[in-house]
C-alpha cells in the first residue's frame, strides 16, 4: 500500500525516483453495462531530480525501500 511520504518510482520510468505528496480520488470516465465505474486513486508525486510534480494512478507506481 502506498501512502503519503513514501518513496516510489513509476513503472514506465523506473530511473526517476519520487516522493508521494498526496493521494486523491478521482471520478472514472469509464462506462459499463451497469453504469459508471467507481472512483480511482491518484497519487501526486514530486520527483527528486527536478522537483517536478505529476499525477500518477496508484497502480502505475512501485514502492521503493
Amino acid at each position: 500500500m502506498i501512502r503519503e511520504g513514501d518513496k516510489v518510482a513509476p513503472f514506465f520510468n523506473m530511473g526517476r525516483h519520487a516522493t508521494v505528496v498526496s493521494i486523491k480520488e478521482v471520478k472514472n470516465q469509464t462506462w459499463m453495462v451497469g453504469g459508471a465505474a467507481g472512483k480511482s486513486r491518484v497519487a501526486v508525486i514530486r520527483f527528486e531530480d527536478n522537483e517536478e510534480h505529476m499525477e500518477y494512478p496508484i497502480s502505475d507506481l512501485m514502492p521503493l525501500k
